[in-house]
């Protein structure tokens, strides 16, 4: 095969939808995950960095992680570390509707879980705006709030 030709090949084998084939997988496993285990009545939702340094489009960079470079996920999580839901960041999202990053990540975790009476416990970057409205949909929620 000539390097021309190789060439070629290579460039329709590229990945330009990576996301959408991620997120199929993903889908699957939290079908699983939540087939096979019912949550406690406490739930946690906090961030993971996957350390990757490879080429990637949404691969992050957070200066306070141990692993400075990879791909976020975000957990929805249950006493003993069962992950129930996952999402991972794929980049900036629009905000036309009013709605911030935080508030889309908390509200498609707890999709399932709505009208559940669980606790929901967040740290500040999810608290924002979401404790008003987490107090109509759930008996209580718990974050580290910062003035």
């Amino acid at each position: 095969m000539s390097r021309n030709r190789f060439e070629i090949l290579l460039r329709m084998l590229t990945m330009r939808h990576v996301r959408h084939k991620v997120q199929i997988l993903i889908s699957y496993l939290v079908s699983k995950y939540q087939k096979f285990y019912i949550p406690s009545e406490t739930v946690c939702i906090d961030e993971t960095m996957v350390p990757f340094r490879g080429r990637l489009k949404f691969r992050q960079y957070i200066k306070g992680k141990r692993h400075k470079f990879g791909i976020q996920i975000f957990k929805l999580c249950v006493n003993g570390s069962y992950t129930c839901s996952m999402k991972i960041y794929c980049g900036k999202e629009s905000e036309n509707d009013g709605v911030s990053v935080a508030d889309k990540v908390v509200l498609g975790l707890m999709n399932n879980l709505l009208d559940s009476g669980r606790t929901l416990f967040t740290d500040n970057w999810y608290t924002s705006e979401i404790g008003k409205k987490v107090s109509n949909t759930w008996n209580s929620s718990r974050g580290n709030f910062t003035k």
